[in-house]
């Protein structure tokens, strides 16, 4: 009986294992074949959680009590501030705001050599990580938005 008991219950937890906490939201927006910012320039990038944690920990002792050092290239890799001017920033936190995105993986600068520009946001959402690319003109007014689902993560 309770060999029985052990196997059922062994059984139910592979199940929840298996299928996770929920499953996965229905198909949604595919990645386009080809990326959209292909030929432009890339500018910088910032990644929060990446230029947060540099600045916390330059000049701390790491496991072999030696001190971190971080050279200002290596800081500014991961907190380009967004170098097209504050109504740009402004409208992609607005975006972020009006689409209720979760938390934001990292924001990426390009440019395309005519005036336009573009920011591409990653994020993740409710088990969802998608990218939004707004690509804005030489006034920076936002010209299109595309946005598309690149996996889904559980609970």
């Amino acid at each position: 009986m309770k060999f029985t008991r052990f196997i059922l219950y062994s059984l139910l937890m592979t199940l929840v294992f298996v299928v996770g906490c929920e499953t996965p939201p229905p198909a949604q927006t595919p990645p386009p074949a080809q990326d959209p910012l292909a030929g432009w320039k890339w500018v910088g990038t910032f990644d929060p959680l990446m230029a947060d944690s540099i600045k916390r920990m330059t000049g701390t002792k790491d496991a072999l009590g030696k001190i971190i050092t971080t050279t200002p290239a290596e800081y500014e890799r991961y907190a380009k501030e967004c170098p097209f001017g504050s109504k740009v920033v402004d409208d992609y936190q607005n975006f972020i705001k009006k689409k209720k995105l979760g938390w934001i993986e990292s924001y990426e600068f390009f440019e395309d050599g005519t005036g336009q520009h573009a920011v591409r946001i990653a994020a993740g959402t409710d088990g969802t990580y998608s990218t939004h690319i707004l690509i804005y003109d030489s006034s920076n007014q936002r010209v299109r938005v595309i946005s598309y689902v690149t996996g889904h993560y559980r609970c």
